[in-house]
């Protein structure tokens, strides 16, 4: 299956070495993330070919773009009201 450890370069034990310690340099922001399963995890590591630094750089950003355009809250979102003209 493309996407699993042994498909992209890596052996499967560096890969799962590192992908415990990304989960663990991340335990602060993870119950931010709207999932933090292995696999979600892992694609944060791919898109930075498994530099750790760069990974969790990458994803500390994503947390914070979300927490500032509030995007857990946006299918609650209403538009405000057009106001009425009076001319």
């Amino acid at each position: 299956v493309p996407g699993r450890c042994g498909d992209l370069g890596q052996s499967p034990v560096l890969c799962f070495c590192l992908s415990l310690q990304f989960r663990e340099n991340i335990q602060d922001v993870l119950p931010a993330l709207p999932n933090s399963d292995d696999y979600f995890l892992l694609r944060w590591l791919r898109a930075r070919n498994f530099d750790l630094q760069k990974s969790e750089a990458m994803l500390r950003k994503h947390v914070e773009f979300r927490k500032q355009k509030d995007i857990d809250n946006i299918t609650s979102w209403q538009p405000p009201e057009l106001p009425s003209k009076t001319c």
